[in-house]
This record gives structure tokens, C-alpha cells and sequence, in this order.
């Protein structure tokens, strides 16, 4: 009887440690999965970052051509006033 539950007892062990062992390795799977997530948002992030320096760039350049057309508009409209 005592070979019997030590039997029960190591199987049970046994059952628990390779129970452990799958969960670690899904964990493992979805930390590898996560990493790679996050590496795709941050070179999704840096591309997004320059487009935006682009944008903000062209808007000042906008901003500037503006400018222009207006100080020549005020010009031409003192001279019809």
C-alpha cells in the first residue's frame, strides 16, 4: 500500500511539474509574441514621428508662402484703394 501511494503521489508530482512546464512555455510563446508587437509599434512610431516632423516642416513652409501672398494682396488692394 505504501508503494501504491507513493506511486499516486509521485505521478501526482510529476502531473503538476510538467503542467508548470507547458504554462511557462505559453507564457514564454506569448512574451516572445508581445516583444515582437512592440517592436513593430515602435518602428511603426519612428515612421510616424517623421512624417510628422515632414508635416510640421511643410506647414511652415506654408505658413510662409502665405505670408507672402498677403503682404502682396495688402499691396495690391492700397493701390485700388
Amino acid at each position: 500500500e505504501l508503494r501504491t501511494q507513493s506511486s499516486a503521489q509521485l505521478h501526482s508530482i510529476y502531473s503538476k511539474l510538467i503542467d508548470g512546464l507547458n504554462r511557462t512555455s505559453d507564457a514564454e510563446v506569448r512574451l516572445r509574441s508581445t516583444e515582437t508587437h512592440l517592436d513593430q509599434l515602435e518602428t511603426h512610431t519612428a515612421a510616424l514621428e517623421i512624417r510628422l516632423r515632414v508635416s510640421e516642416k511643410h506647414l511652415e513652409e506654408l505658413k510662409t508662402e502665405n505670408s507672402a501672398y498677403e503682404t502682396k494682396l495688402l499691396a495690391v488692394t492700397d493701390r485700388l484703394n
